[in-house]
């Protein structure tokens, strides 16, 4: 058996790997390959090197040859895994099972510092050149679909359960999609996951999909969920799902739904008929966290025959479903895009630990990118606490904290554009380090109040730690809710607004501080970066990009991040 990993560059194949190896470095039927690898050793030369002297043509040519010898050296009865370039433009052949690796952030783009350029221009315009082309393909080759967690998870819980062939339980509910019968073995692999459900919907799936999965899949894990054409008769399945749009059922159904509004949310729950002994489920779009709470309370009045489903545009609700999900009589996970964008990921399934009264969380806006729930979880799981990211808009903290109180989150990192409003938050019962920078991005709920701290003083210093040995000046460009924080930590570096820019007259040392997203002008002329420490750790950052152009040394943020959240959890200690 051979298995291809494609996916976009930097996505994390070659982790992905290495992960795979310790995983099974007891197994001899199990080998690991990366095929950038294999083309150096075929050849003695760097990519770099291949692609500066020879081209991307030529390039492409002597991968597809290390691919056919990898083939032709295969043995039967082990399983070879092997990660393509993400522009392999060879044909796999029929027996090669395809795995598309992913990351929520694949589409933002990333910025590279240590690979060769593929096209000319910025280097977001060259992801974007190519991104959507490649996307159409690895969705087109992809049998299955692989998400993996920003910053990586701590642990090999994924790994294990996706690649493992070992019968589990995970008793929650999946939708059958139609690029799941692309692979011989897709439905196979998750039966042996002991899934409670998998879902087969009439508008997603034709009937003769339908009648494969009823010929093929245990009867009583089936739920048929009714979405377009009305039954008159009731399939034979474990449980059928009945659209309460379309009337009352004309047979028992196990299931009764609602999935559009009828006005408020109270107006559309009071849809459901009275004394059902069907499980109710609500799947509408939530607009608030004001809505969210009302769906809430409206579960937690017969948890044990109710579902509570919140639908968004752009996933905001996942967190939720993340959290309370598993305690609801029906709880879908997805694999790639799913049925839905609230549906959270097998990752964050099989790493979220049943909630107990309280969770943890970072919030901010954007969220997508944070690496705060896999950085977070091994220390949150120790004590059984979930930890999520939540998207807090810059309009909605006011709403959104007295919700979350009541839902029960104790602990939270905050980021931007929330540190002064956490600060306020906790004006009364902030540390030393918080009331100095008049910031928070450390909060814990106790004794009935929210205790503030700052952990970005330790964070910033860790990152500064041996630099800036020579006398050439500093240059902080931008710096938002981090500018106090900066000047105590920088007392010599003179700082320049971001969106107003300025010209250079002299080699400096350039700490950037803006995101991608805001307004900013590039620092002028770029020769006279000598180099760049970026306070993101972002791949899309822009600090990647004038690190590029000015052709200077650049660190990541990454260290700051690190020391920061080590130092938050010094403070949560004290309150677990």
């Amino acid at each position: 058996m051979i298995t291809a990993l494609i996916g976009h560059r930097g996505v994390g194949k070659t982790n992905l790997l290495r992960r795979l190896a310790h995983l099974f470095h007891h197994r001899k039927d199990v080998v690991v390959r990366d095929l950038d690898a294999e083309v150096e050793a075929l050849h003695r030369k760097s990519i770099d090197e291949i692609f500066k002297n020879l081209g991307e043509a030529e390039f492409r040519k002597l991968e597809a040859q290390a691919f056919e010898n990898l083939r032709k050296q295969h043995e039967p009865g082990t399983h070879l895994i092997v990660a393509l370039g993400a522009g392999f433009e060879f044909s796999l052949p029929t027996d090669v099972k395809v795995v598309w690796v992913r990351r929520p952030t694949d589409s933002s783009g990333r910025i590279f510092l240590n690979r060769p350029a593929l096209d000319e221009g910025a280097p977001l315009e060259q992801w974007q050149k190519r991104f959507s082309k490649r996307q159409d393909r690895y969705r087109a080759l992809a049998h299955q679909e692989l998400t993996l967690a920003e910053g990586n998870l701590h642990d090999f819980i994924l790994e294990e359960h996706f690649f493992a062939t070992q019968t589990r339980v995970l008793p929650l509910a999946l939708t059958a999609l139609p690029e799941n019968f692309k692979s011989p073995d897709f439905f196979e692999q998750r039966r042996r996951w002991g899934l409670k459900w998998l879902e087969v919907r009439d508008d997603l799936l034709t009937d003769s999909q339908i009648k494969k999965l009823q010929l093929n899949w245990p009867e009583q894990n089936l739920l048929y969920s009714v979405r377009k054409a009305p039954l008159t008769q009731k399939p034979s399945v474990g449980a059928v799902d009945w659209p309460l749009e379309l009337g009352l059922p004309p047979f028992e159904a196990e299931i009764l739904s609602i999935h559009e509004r009828a006005g408020s949310v109270q107006a559309t729950t009071s849809k459901f008929p009275p004394q059902s002994s069907a499980i109710l489920k609500l799947a509408i779009s939530i607009e608030s966290f004001d809505e969210l709470m009302q769906g809430h309370r409206w579960w937690m009045q017969d948890p044990q025959k109710r579902a509570f489903l919140p639908r968004s545009e752009n996933g905001r609700w996942q967190w939720y479903r993340q959290i309370f999900g598993p305690q609801m009589p029906l709880h879908f996970f997805r694999e790639g895009d799913g049925s839905s964008v609230d549906q959270p990921w097998l990752w964050q399934t099989l790493a979220t630990p049943k909630m107990d009264q309280q969770f943890a969380a970072v919030l901010g806006s954007p969220i997508q990118h944070s690496w705060t729930p896999s950085f977070q979880r091994e220390f949150f799981l120790e004590r059984e606490i979930p930890v999520v990211a939540i998207e807090v808009g810059e309009n909605e903290w006011a709403q959104a904290i007295p919700v979350l109180q009541e839902l029960g989150l104790r602990y939270a990192a905050v980021t931007s554009p929330h540190k002064q409003n956490a600060y306020k938050l906790s004006f009364n019962n902030v540390s030393d380090e918080a009331k100095k920078l008049e910031s928070v991005n450390t909060l814990v709920f106790f004794d009935g109040h929210w205790l503030g701290h700052n952990t970005d003083d330790k964070g910033a210093r860790g990152l500064f730690f041996g630099e800036f040995a020579d006398d050439k000046p500093i240059l902080v460009w931008g710096g938002g809710g981090t500018k106090e924080m900066l000047k105590t930590t920088l007392p010599k570096a003179e700082f320049a607004s971001a969106r107003e820019g300025k010209t250079l007259t002299g080699p400096v040392h350039l700490v950037w501080a803006v995101g991608r997203g805001r307004e900013f002008k590039w620092p002028e002329p770029a020769v006279y970066v000598q180099d760049v420490i970026d306070l993101n750790y972002t791949e899309d950052s822009p600090g990647r990009e004038i690190a590029l152009l000015a052709g200077s040394p650049y660190k990541s943020g990454e260290t700051m991040f690190i020391q920061q959240g080590l130092a938050q959890r010094e403070f949560w200690k004290r309150y677990l």
